[in-house]
């Protein structure tokens, strides 16, 4: 396999990242999060990527604050 198994930060269900996108959703629980710095979605989509971990590769800090 090969693959890298992280878990959930909400239900700690097993996942394999998709090969295309870092935007996982848990199969089990249905949370949404960032595969690198594990942040929550929801503030992601709502507020752009200045809502990842500062140490995620994809975090760009808003230029607005």
């Amino acid at each position: 396999m090969g693959q890298d198994v992280r878990y959930c930060p909400n239900c700690d269900d097993p996942y394999m990242k998709d090969q295309y996108c870092d935007h996982v959703t848990c199969l089990n629980c249905q949370k949404q999060f960032c595969y690198f710095c594990m942040a929550d979605y929801t503030p992601i989509q709502i507020h752009g990527t200045s809502r990842h971990r500062r140490d995620c590769r994809n975090y760009v800090p808003n230029p607005h604050q």
